[in-house]
């Protein structure tokens, strides 16, 4: 494989195009994503973002990144290709797993309960149901939502918020993806 320190002349014409393609891949989809200068986050978005899961926030923040799947790149006022941070996407998706070697794909799976269907066996749809939650993992919101956040917020001097007025205390409620929440408290990952 070759790399950025070999000479072109000793890499194969497959890896240069392969290499090329990636970056402009990389290129691409980074032009795609919502940018604002360090001006415009501190006056629009660095108060919101201390109560990121607030109706208000929402409202406000989503005609920022078109897409609340879409992190924000806040770049410097002076030079926009210098990216200071990103703020992550607010919701995150599942991400599928990899299947294991000599494991069964997602295409063998569903073929298989096609069969079991097309034989009338019953309970195939909670077979299917947990083959799904067998196969998706679902996102840490503390680790790549809410950490993220308190280490830009904490950049400013400032905290995530349980309430949208801050009245109550300093912890932060979080939704978890079983529909219960728990508590986040930003001063245990300084």
């Amino acid at each position: 494989m070759s790399d950025d320190k070999t000479p072109k002349e000793f890499q194969s014409e497959e890896s240069i195009i392969r290499g090329d393609s990636f970056n402009r891949i990389i290129d691409s989809a980074n032009s795609e994503l919502p940018v604002i200068s360090e001006y415009q986050f501190k006056r629009d978005i660095l108060d919101l973002l201390e109560y990121p899961f607030g109706e208000e926030f929402v409202r406000q923040y989503e005609p920022y990144v078109g897409d609340l799947t879409k992190p924000l790149q806040v770049v410097e006022d002076t030079n926009r290709d210098n990216i200071l941070f990103s703020i992550p996407a607010i919701y995150q998706s599942p991400k599928p797993s990899a299947a294991t070697n000599g494991g069964y794909d997602i295409g063998q799976v569903i073929n298989s309960f096609k069969r079991e269907r097309e034989l009338g066996v019953k309970g195939v749809d909670s077979k299917i149901k947990s083959a799904i939650e067998q196969i998706v993992v679902l996102p840490d919101i503390e680790q790549e939502v809410l950490l993220p956040i308190a280490r830009i917020l904490k950049r400013y001097d400032r905290k995530l918020r349980s309430s949208p007025d801050g009245t109550e205390d300093e912890q932060v409620v979080r939704p978890n993806h079983s529909g219960s929440t728990s508590t986040f408290n930003d001063d245990d990952y300084e």
